[in-house]
């Protein structure tokens, strides 16, 4: 099995796990921990490694920061020394997604790659297109 957690400044990491659930259902292998106001990533840390404590020794754990170069993520850092644990930035829904619902046998590394390219595909410029340049589109399709 493996376990998602995800950790943001603010309130962000609680905001997609509770979306993501509200998309697939209760997850139980996803956690979030949120950096409020007063705290330090230290403290996020902390919450982090009791969930690893009891993470079981076949267990692969990734871990997903809101944004590289962040103190969160440069502190989640200091956790990859340990086996079996994996790190992805640039949380966002696609990418959390894709990291819960995978097939646990389907290996890490292709799950880590379609992770990524799920959240940059998430990232786009949305245009209106008037009806007449869909028809042509259309046209030449």
């Amino acid at each position: 099995m493996r376990k998602v957690i995800i950790a943001s400044h603010g309130l962000m990491a609680k905001g997609v796990k509770d979306s993501v659930e509200m998309i697939s259902g209760k997850q139980e292998n996803l956690s979030a921990f949120s950096m409020e106001a007063g705290e330090s990533p230290q403290d996020v840390i902390k919450k982090i490694e009791n969930i690893l404590e009891y993470a079981t020794s076949g267990e692969e754990i990734i871990l997903v920061s809101d944004f590289p170069g962040g103190s969160i993520n440069t502190a989640m850092m200091g956790l990859l020394g340990e086996p079996k644990i994996s790190q992805l930035s640039g949380l966002n829904i696609p990418m959390v997604l894709e990291l819960v619902l995978a097939n646990d046998a389907e290996p890490i590394a292709g799950v880590l790659d379609k992770a990524v390219e799920s959240g940059k595909k998430a990232v786009s410029m949305m245009e209106l297109q008037n009806e007449k340049q869909n028809e042509e589109e259309d046209f030449y399709d």
